[in-house]
């Protein structure tokens, strides 16, 4: 009985790093996209791969709830396919904020300027390396990389109150920018949402290993 169970764990911890692998994927294609100013297709491969992240969804909740019928598993065990499942619906949200993305970068190539390509970079940067991170706190237990992304969450709010303001500029120095900015501006928060959803995985992360709530508090000064 202990044997089934550890495989079914196993099964569905690889079905889960590989969702998050597919959202790591989504989301280096949109930073390439923003680095070479090519977005030609780029809504096409991101719900291609969404696609996956939907299969894998439904297939790992299965998964979930068939280990808990059969095995009844306790403590840590339980705890682990309890994040599992409430964390299926965080990734599959970010493999659609993916999308969104993706389909609004393609909407508006041609009509800003470079600058604000510029602008949004670091925003994508980091969330690609929370994504990393994120990743490797799920494969790894690693304590260390939860606050570690916890901290990166708070440089994307950063990032993106900054860019809020910068638009805000662009937009009183030159009115016909208006339009621009405002599609800029609905990117930048589909991708501060994408962070909050990572948060939301790490914190239960946080449970799994330490059978305890995640104190943001705690964790900030510490």
């Amino acid at each position: 009985m202990r044997d089934q169970l550890e495989h079914s764990i196993q099964d569905i911890k690889a079905g889960f790093l590989r969702m998050l692998s597919i959202n790591l994927e989504q989301l280096t294609l949109v930073h390439k996209g923003l680095i070479t100013k090519n977005f030609h297709h780029l809504s096409e491969h991101a719900k291609k791969l969404d696609l996956e992240v939907d299969q894998l969804e439904h297939d790992l909740e299965t998964m979930c709830l068939t280990a808990i019928a059969l095995h009844q598993p306790v403590a840590g065990d339980l705890r682990f396919i309890v994040l599992v499942l409430k964390s299926l619906t965080d990734a599959e949200r970010i493999g659609d904020y993916a999308v969104h993305v993706a389909t609004d970068l393609e909407q508006v190539a041609g009509t800003i300027t470079s600058g604000f390509y510029s602008d949004i970079q670091p925003l994508v940067t980091k969330l690609n390396e929370m994504m990393e991170t994120l990743a490797y706190a799920f494969a790894e237990k690693s304590l260390r990389s939860v606050k570690d992304l916890q901290e990166m969450d708070l440089e994307v709010d950063a990032f993106y109150e900054q860019l809020q303001r910068s638009t805000l500029t662009r937009i009183m120095e030159d009115l016909r920018m208006t339009s621009s900015a405002l599609k800029l501006t609905r990117l930048a928060r589909s991708f501060e949402r994408l962070g909050d959803h990572m948060v939301n995985i790490s914190e239960r992360i946080y449970y799994w290993i330490t059978g305890k709530a995640f104190d943001k508090a705690l964790s900030q000064n510490h």
